[in-house]
């Protein structure tokens, strides 16, 4: 597992390093960009599953050129129907995204993240627990613009959970590649 992670954050820096360095075809931001400075982001994603869901909401305010600070909610429920139990989970989390330029509707960035995560399970054949994590993302992603102020966007990195307490450290893996696609505004 060790080797799997490491090669990840080797690939995210490689690419978040990549992303620094300015190809001929890309621009500074134009002051009618998207992530230009005083612009706002809204956010929303979800997903189904045959037996989860998650629904999420970010905002987020450009205060530089390229450079958004933004706060998000997330809600997710895993039904484990063969035992008998569900798991709940609230994850807040304060983010920062930088986009070093702009390749005509494609906006490549890195993205930082420190969230706190309530996970609670409940039901039949389980002990029900409810505790609190912290936990540290660094990733990369792509925002392409499918109208003017209207995003698709794809994100993935790696999240590293602290202070897992030891009855479910042994179940409970501290380092998970995560990846999300959602739909931005930007105005």
């Amino acid at each position: 597992m060790r080797k799997t992670v490491a090669a990840w954050m080797i690939g995210l820096f490689v690419f978040g390093a990549s992303l620094l360095v300015h190809p001929v075809q890309a621009c500074a931001h134009s002051p009618d960009s998207p992530v230009a400075q005083g612009r706002f982001s809204v956010g929303l994603g979800g997903g189904l599953g045959s037996d989860s869901a998650a629904v999420g909401l970010g905002f987020g305010y450009f205060v530089l050129d390229g450079l958004m600070p933004g706060v998000r909610y997330v809600f997710q429920w895993q039904g484990y129907d063969h035992y008998d139990y569900d798991v709940y989970q609230h994850d807040v989390s304060l983010y920062l995204r930088y986009f070093p330029f702009d390749i005509e509707a494609v906006l490549p960035f890195l993205v930082g993240e420190g969230s706190w995560l309530r996970y609670t399970q409940e039901g039949k054949g389980v002990d029900d627990r409810s505790l609190s994590l912290w936990s540290a993302l660094g990733g990369a992603g792509v925002l392409v613009l499918i109208a003017k102020h209207f995003s698709i966007e794809l994100m993935a990195g790696i999240r590293h959970y602290f202070d897992i307490p030891s009855d479910i450290a042994e179940g409970f893996d501290e380092n998970k590649l995560e990846w999300n696609l959602g739909f931005g505004l930007y105005f």
